[in-house]
Parts: C-alpha cells; structure tokens; sequence
C-alpha cells in the first residue's frame, strides 16, 4: 500500500462513506509528488460508485478544501489533475 493511501485513509475519517472512497481512490493514482490525474470513470471503478456520485464527491471535496483541482493549459484540455 503507498504512501499516498495510508495517509488518505487516516486523513478522511471524517467523511463519508463515498467521498472517503473517492479520496481514497485518487490518492491510489498520485505520483510521487501527490499529483493524480484518474478519470471519473476510473474513480468510479474503484470506489465502488457511479460516475455522478464520483462528480458529486469530487464537488464536496473542493469545496472542504481537501482537494484540488488543477486543469491542463493545453488546447484542448487533456486531462484534469487532482
């Protein structure tokens, strides 16, 4: 188990059952400087929910300041980074 993972295990306690999943499931994607870039569908896929629910958790995670997002400058976009 990395690093990234049994930190965000600690670290989201206090959330709910999806979003900690979420959390979890991004911080399994992270490289080593803590940057991840898993889509939606594989968030979902590993969380064990739909990929609306994974929106709406991705959505609460921002907004508690536990996530970040950060977008690709490249035109157009390629990925979306946590």
């Amino acid at each position: 188990m990395s690093a990234a993972v049994k930190f965000a295990l600690l670290a989201t306690r206090d959330l709910g059952k999806n979003e900690r999943a979420v959390a979890i499931a991004i911080a399994a994607h992270a490289n080593h400087e803590g940057n991840a870039w898993p889509s939606v569908a594989t968030i979902a896929e590993y969380a064990g929910c739909s990929e609306r629910t994974v929106q709406r958790c991705l959505a609460k995670l921002v907004q508690l300041g536990r996530l970040v997002v950060s977008r690709s400058l490249a035109s157009p976009p390629a990925s979306t980074g946590w």
